[in-house]
């Protein structure tokens, strides 16, 4: 908290300055003050993640605040005229699930009851972590939660067979996000 009021104080004091600037030099000092206390907020809001959350973990709360900010959230094919954030998200949720149902291949018999040996339990979640691009294409998909390789890399294979999707926008701009979809597997 105090280092967030720090960067308030900086960036209030730095507008003032910049009321005030008598020369160039002195205006370009006061814009480099106001952007050190502008960005407080994001360099600390990704500071407090990391503090508080694994490494795993902390890759789902940032994709869950980058996603947050967006204006318009990312829409599958299906999800495009959908209006309001809220709806936004649920239909891209439904539509990721019904992709990962219907894509997700299980291994064979033994491999799943290796599985079941090696981890001791019949049930796993697989998080994989991947962006979407200005563009609405899927990048830099990875595994943050693992199961086992054969499990993993199935569900790599299906976030990176995922259709383009009209990307998310943030004040009528497309921009990139972060987004961690949980697979959960039943090995039984």
């Amino acid at each position: 908290r105090p280092a967030l009021i720090g960067g308030l104080v900086i960036y209030f004091v730095a507008n003032i300055a910049c009321m005030f600037a008598w020369s160039i030099e002195s205006l370009i000092v006061a814009r480099v003050l106001q952007a050190i206390g502008g960005c407080a907020g994001m360099v600390l809001g990704r500071a407090i993640v990391r503090d508080v959350y694994d490494r795993d973990r902390a890759a789902s709360a940032i994709a869950i605040i980058t996603m947050a900010m967006a204006d318009q959230k990312p829409a599958m094919p299906g999800c495009e005229e959908i209006a309001g954030p809220a709806d936004q998200r649920a239909c891209l949720d439904a539509q990721l699930a019904a992709h990962i149902q219907e894509e997700f291949t299980y291994p064979e018999r033994d491999l799943q009851q290796r599985t079941m040996l090696e981890n001791n339990r019949e049930r796993g979640v697989v998080e994989v972590y991947f962006e979407i691009h200005e563009l609405g294409l899927i990048e830099r998909a990875r595994v943050v939660r693992s199961v086992n390789d054969e499990l993993d890399a199935e569900a790599l294979r299906v976030i990176e067979s995922l259709p383009p999707m009209e990307p998310a926008r943030e004040n009528g701009r497309a921009v990139q996000v972060r987004y961690v979809v949980p697979i959960s597997v039943n090995l039984n």
